[in-house]
């Protein structure tokens, strides 16, 4: 379900426009702090998608997702069941989405499903989708049928976006030790929705989702868009490196990761170094009061560590730039504001 130009043969010639809110004041929320909430259907449409999903499992779910406490419809192994539902998301809940976004193409749509009784997710990242790794990506969560009552269903850290070039991928591992719990209890805040809100939120925001205590499935829609001409990739570890891996705008992500090989139409296109690496807690407090975003060029975390600032990162596509290290150390003295 994805289309678009072919640009950018690697991360540095693809191009850097990302998607936008078309609203000014949703865009400068989206870009402060990360996230916005938004009515996208009425309560009685959201329950309408919800039954038309509802009806393609008859017998429930069963989780799919690491955490194993949730189902995502765009990785079921029933590839035909994965596009009806998908398509239900696309026709139904990507049009409204699409409306409030500029320079921006839909790369997927999937559903999202809780059993009841599933429990609450972990605070995690999404994985990168486009071949610039640190592209920006808006992700897209919307609620479809009824949530329990209490603080909120939906639950992230305002300005983790902007946190660490950290690349994300089956094996990742954590930021510290304890990482999400200690980021549950003291750095996120919850997001109460009704059927037919959304969070519109930068793709790599830390988020999760709380436990489902009702009797019934907790249904709910995913979108991600991208740059209008932004190409999609898979960012997948090789060692000390990543590679850049052109996906050629087809679905070979659901195969991936149930086998852990390429699709053929799959092919590199660079390699990246990486540098991932464990940070404690008081530098994640550091780097999200700091607030500068990472990017193929600069490495936030070379604010907090001086080796890191002399660590070389090159693309293989012929460039050896050097990480920036400016002289404005003092603000991290900056208190990290509770986003209460």
């Amino acid at each position: 379900m994805t289309s678009g130009l072919a640009v950018g043969g690697n991360p540095r010639c693809a191009l850097r426009d990302g998607p936008r809110c078309a609203d000014p004041d949703l865009e400068r929320a989206l870009a402060h702090d990360g996230y916005v909430v938004v009515r996208l259907l009425s309560d009685g449409d959201a329950r309408d998608v919800a039954r038309d999903i509802a009806a393609l499992y008859p017998s429930g779910v069963v989780a799919n997702q690491p955490q194993s406490n949730w189902y995502l419809g765009l990785i079921d192994p029933d590839r035909d069941l994965a596009i009806r539902s998908a398509s239900i998301v696309w026709d139904t809940v990507a049009p409204h989405l699409a409306a409030l976004l500029v320079e921006a193409r839909c790369h997927y749509t999937s559903v999202a499903i809780k059993a009841p009784g599933a429990a609450a997710t972990p605070m995690h990242q999404h994985w990168p989708t486009t071949i610039d790794p640190f592209a920006r990506r808006i992700g897209c969560w919307v609620l479809l049928s009824e949530a329990c009552e209490g603080p909120g269903v939906f639950r992230l850290v305002p300005r983790s976006h902007q946190l660490l070039p950290f690349i994300r991928h089956a094996n990742s591992g954590d930021y510290f030790e304890a990482f999400s719990e200690r980021v549950r209890e003291h750095y996120s805040i919850d997001i109460a929705l009704q059927p037919g809100e959304a969070v519109l939120f930068e793709d790599s925001i830390l988020h999760g989702t709380r436990a489902n205590l009702t009797p019934g499935m907790r249904i709910s829609a995913i979108a991600n868009f991208i740059g209008a001409d932004m190409r999609t990739a898979a960012i997948l570890p090789e060692d000390d490196k990543f590679a850049v891996v052109d996906t050629n705008r087809r679905d070979g992500m659901a195969h991936y990761l149930r086998t852990g090989l390429w699709p053929e139409q799959w092919h590199r296109v660079a390699t990246l170094p990486n540098r991932n690496r464990a940070i404690t807690e008081a530098e994640f407090v550091k780097l999200l009061a700091f607030g500068r975003k990472a990017s193929l060029d600069f490495d936030p975390l070379s604010l907090v560590r001086p080796e890191r600032a002399c660590a070389g990162h090159a693309c293989d596509a012929g460039h050896d730039d050097r990480l920036s290290m400016p002289g404005i150390l003092s603000r991290l003295a900056t208190r990290l504001t509770r986003w209460r």
